[in-house]
């Protein structure tokens, strides 16, 4: 499922997290052509200012580096204050909560957090709340959560989940706290418009390298990164109603009464807890 090339997005500033790299590389690049102004929130490395400046260069558009750490408190508030005044001026309109990692190791951050939790759901509202706090949000922004399918295979998300050897579960659990955000934001902020995606499993580094011998067989099996953002593109420029969960192959899906993603209850303590955890 392609979106649509139309330059529909020409004054629009977009914010996409992990906008360097894989699938976040490629929604950073969609949204240009579409018209947007882009900041690339991410850790970056060395390539990354040369990347915005090829961007910027080959569509027009400012696309702007804003350094940022997910797993880190201190790094989201200075994000928020450098996007403020340093040079990232601007209402945003589009949010973009694109970064991801997965951990087949229990690991946690400086705060012990583990670190799926800390970085895919805590840090992206921290970020979310930091940015609304600070007026950096447009009023009627639009704010897309990337998920996964994956997510069924969880039945909660917190962050003192531990587990030891190799696996997919905190990965899994995250993806299902990122739903929850996205039904959260949709009932708390009914001005902003809020759309989940499942991007489809696409051949990046999420779980190692795309090089060598495993690399060829990502490739041969998951889709391209380029495929990958067509999701949250669509999300980012199609006319979806707030609280759509937009799959890359199956479009505007509705999630049966039972499915964990529906848990009023669990989904609102998730909220207040990671609103605790903010402050």
């Amino acid at each position: 499922m392609l979106c649509p090339e139309t330059e529909c997005l020409v004054g629009k500033l977009a914010l996409v997290t992990g906008g360097n790299r894989g699938i976040g590389l490629e929604i950073t690049k969609g949204l240009a052509k579409r018209g947007a102004d882009v900041i690339v929130a991410a850790r970056g490395n060395v390539d990354t200012h040369a990347q915005c400046r090829q961007i910027s260069v080959e569509t027009g558009r400012r696309i702007s580096f804003l350094a940022l750490d997910l797993a880190d408190k201190d790094s989201i508030a200075d994000a928020v204050l450098e996007h403020k005044w340093q040079g990232h001026n601007g209402t945003i309109d589009i949010f973009c909560a694109n970064a991801g990692i997965s951990e087949t190791k229990c690991r946690r951050n400086n705060e012990g957090i583990e670190l799926c939790f800390s970085v895919n759901c805590l840090g992206h509202h921290r970020l979310f709340e930091a940015f609304m706090a600070s007026d950096c949000l447009d009023q009627d922004a639009r704010i897309i959560f990337t998920t996964g399918d994956i997510y069924v295979l969880s039945d909660d998300c917190t962050p003192d989940f531990a587990f030891r050897g190799r696996s997919v579960s905190a990965y899994s659990r995250s993806k299902l706290g990122n739903l929850w955000q996205h039904y959260e934001v949709t009932t708390r902020y009914p001005n902003l418009v809020c759309v989940a995606v499942h991007p489809g499993v696409v051949a990046t580094e999420l779980e190692g390298k795309i090089d060598g011998i495993v690399g060829f067989f990502k490739r041969r099996l998951m889709i391209s990164p380029f495929l990958g953002a067509q999701a949250t593109l669509i999300a980012a420029t199609q006319d979806l109603p707030s609280g759509t969960y937009f799959h890359n192959k199956l479009g505007c899906m509705k999630l049966r009464a039972g499915d964990e993603a529906n848990n009023d209850q669990k989904r609102s303590v998730f909220w207040e807890a990671l609103s605790a955890s903010s402050r």
